[in-house]
């Protein structure tokens, strides 16, 4: 539900390739190579980073418990109807496990962390982004209890009810991270921190420039980077 005026705003004050959706797909691609074995935890039902990657992998693996759309027969993706705390995948096989928007919405992140590190080869890494918990709008979900969540999301934004799931915030900070990964067995590569526009003030142009506003203070203020909007985390298994 965008506004004129937040469209407007949109396209003047932000490019579509600094997105973190696409600065993700990017540091992916980097560290990629055409023999590997890659697994996309919480793919979703059209597994859009997958698809993005076909060719640039040796095998491609999506893993959720949705239903796969139709469309990704044929694209050379093998599809898994697994947990993500139980995943059937060889263990010590796959070189790169990539994850976008979903452990927000784990609620056993201990057991999806420790699984992750079981597939993946020595050396291997566990890329992911996730929504920074000190974000705003990430901090109005945490507290406000997820019956409430569709209906909010409905009204604010253009996002189906369906596609909005309950919150748990168990590995959206710089401290949970790196705990999760010292207690499964990864070492922490990075931790890095991502604007983004003020997608859910976009249903009024004035409340989406003030969003701008915070949103470009705390991209130019590198003290205040803890309080962007997003958190790309690159691990390395260990053990």
């Amino acid at each position: 539900m965008s506004s004129s005026m937040s469209q407007q705003l949109l396209d003047k004050y932000y490019k579509s390739e600094d997105h973190p959706f696409h600065v993700f797909e990017r540091k992916i691609v980097t560290n990629l190579d055409k023999g590997f074995t890659v697994v996309d935890a919480g793919c979703g039902a059209e597994a859009p980073l997958l698809v993005n990657l076909v060719g640039k992998a040796r095998d491609l693996i999506g893993v959720d418990l949705v239903d796969f759309h139709q469309s990704l027969h044929g694209k050379g993706i093998s599809l898994l109807n697994n947990d993500l705390a139980n995943i059937e995948v060889e263990s010590s096989s796959v070189d790169m496990v990539v994850s976008r928007s979903v452990l927000e919405h784990v609620r056993n992140v201990d057991g999806v962390y420790k699984e992750i590190n079981r597939i993946l080869k020595p050396g291997g890494r566990f890329l992911f982004l996730v929504p920074n918990l000190w974000d705003y709008v990430s901090l109005a979900s945490y507290m406000i209890p997820n019956t409430f969540h569709k209906t909010i999301v409905a009204r604010l934004s253009d996002r189906a009810p369906d596609d909005t799931f309950p919150t748990y915030y168990r590995s959206n900070t710089n401290k949970s991270i790196r705990r999760l990964a010292r207690t499964s067995g990864f070492a922490v590569n990075s931790i890095e921190y991502f604007g983004q526009y003020p997608y859910m003030l976009q249903f009024n142009g004035l409340l989406f420039y003030l969003g701008i506003l915070y949103d470009k203070t705390l991209c130019k203020t590198h003290y205040l980077k803890y309080l962007r909007g997003w958190i790309l985390a690159e691990l390395t298994k260990t053990n």
